[in-house]
């Protein structure tokens, strides 16, 4: 009798141990839901260097033939601008142009402001292949290998951060938060006798009448840092 007492003894501190187990496994499930839900892991690329050379190779790359150079007078030829600038001169920048409804490829990831204006230049020239089709039907880089890729070839290794959720820029990102980086990247095209101005932090494209050519035009913002892309 006391064998089968002790055995039943047994069982039931086994039973206890087993549960105390298993309510631990799930409170550490639960923490670890709202650890997930308070941070992520999220792609912060290096950023690009202004300079002609690393565009030229990333539009060829890219499989597109250009000329990229520092633009400096009006005398030269452009297809599309790209500026870098201070963001916070934005305002001054943009303060004569007007928003269109032409969606823009969104930046969802820190730092790839200059690849979302190689893309956006080519979007504005109809300049396409079946790599950029996703791009461009979906508007945003997110989940796209082939230019996360590139931006690591071009500009170097990008890390992956742990950071606290929207601490960054994702899929709602608009003009009213800044970047985390000092400058930012656009495009500007002539399209239709006015220009466009395609920026990733802005959910569509902003645009004001042309009365110039697209490198005077350039020139006359002097805040922005401009290289002219020409096609061949």
């Amino acid at each position: 009798m006391n064998q089968s007492n002790k055995f039943f003894e047994n069982i039931q501190f086994f039973i206890r141990i087993l549960k105390e187990f298993f309510l631990s496994f799930i409170v550490l499930c639960l923490n670890n839901i709202i650890l997930y839900n308070q941070f992520y892991i999220k792609l912060q690329w290096v950023t690009c260097e202004n300079t002609p050379e690393v565009f030229q190779a990333y539009f060829s790359d890219l499989g597109f033939d250009t000329s990229v150079v520092d633009i400096y007078d009006e005398s030269q030829n452009a297809n599309v601008l790209i500026g870098i600038f201070n963001w916070d001169l934005r305002d001054k920048i943009v303060q004569d142009f007007q928003q269109t409804q032409v969606n823009t490829i969104q930046q969802t990831i820190e730092n790839a402001c200059a690849d979302i204006a190689i893309l956006h230049s080519l979007f504005s020239q109809g300049k396409s292949n079946k790599q950029l089709g996703q791009i461009f039907a979906t508007r945003s880089i997110q989940s796209v290998g082939q230019i996360e890729q590139l931006h690591v070839k071009h500009a170097g290794a990008h890390e992956k951060i742990r950071i606290r959720k929207n601490a960054l820029r994702d899929s709602s990102a608009s003009a009213d938060s800044p970047p985390r980086q000092s400058y930012h990247y656009i495009a500007l095209a002539l399209q239709d006798g006015r220009l466009v101005l395609y920026d990733g932090l802005q959910k569509h494209a902003l645009s004001r009448p042309a009365d110039t050519t697209l490198v005077q035009a350039g020139l006359e913002m002097v805040d922005v840092q401009w290289l002219g892309v020409e096609f061949i």
